[in-house]
């Protein structure tokens, strides 16, 4: 399960704090919806004393949108699809990725750096809150179900540790949802927050559904 969707367990509300809620809202929101803005957050292993916070409304349309910050005591970085605030993020806490982070950071890095067609997310199990209904739930290739579900259930694999090469660079590989196709990709993860997508593999194209997980509100509710 993504611990980034907003249906996550690792999420916790944020109650009475306006001095967050004042740090976040400026150019993000419009001002006649801020009583209704939901604030959570959460914890990430890999950013010491920061916490990822999500912004949610159900005035916003598409009605799926999330905004993101990774928030410290003196730093806030505005998580809207492009490389540059995760950088300076690495930079600003001396990033190092270890064996025990390394999954959740190309997760967190694929979701929030973001192609022209959306995120490259990496699809962590079959139950995957980001998958669309026309391939959740995809198990028994066998049962009455999309030929999309059951292709899916065919050719699906979790994503796989390959160990550390010698220049101290981790090793996965992970079956990535981008536009409306998906690949598996080979990653080298490396200490300091950066990643490389090396080999890709086609697995599935021209799928009839894509990950729904705007980072940006439509024009009509942007301050």
């Amino acid at each position: 399960m993504s611990i980034f969707h907003p249906s996550s367990p690792s999420w916790e509300q944020v109650k009475g704090h306006p001095s967050i809620r004042a740090r976040l809202q400026e150019g993000a929101w419009r001002q006649e919806h801020d009583a209704d803005v939901v604030l959570h957050s959460m914890a990430l292993p890999f950013y010491p004393g920061h916490r990822l916070i999500m912004a949610t409304c159900h005035h916003w349309k598409p009605q799926s949108t999330a905004l993101y910050w990774l928030v410290g005591a003196d730093t806030t970085y505005r998580l809207n699809g492009v490389s540059s605030p995760i950088h300076e993020a690495n930079a600003k806490v001396g990033q190092r990725i270890t064996e025990d982070t390394a999954l959740a950071y190309v997760t967190f890095f694929c979701f929030f750096v973001r192609g022209n067609e959306g995120p490259f997310a990496v699809v962590g199990s079959l139950d995957d809150p980001y998958l669309p209904p026309a391939l959740r739930h995809a198990r028994d290739p066998y049962d009455e179900t999309t030929e999309e579900r059951r292709l899916l259930a065919l050719r699906y694999q979790s994503p796989r540790y390959h160990g550390i090469n010698d220049d101290g660079q981790i090793l996965y590989s992970a079956l990535i949802f981008y536009s409306n196709a998906m690949f598996v990709a080979d990653f080298l993860i490396h200490p300091n927050g950066m990643v490389d997508m090396r080999e890709d593999t086609p697995v599935i194209a021209d799928l009839s559904c894509r990950v729904d997980a705007p980072l940006t509100l439509s024009t009509e509710f942007q301050p």
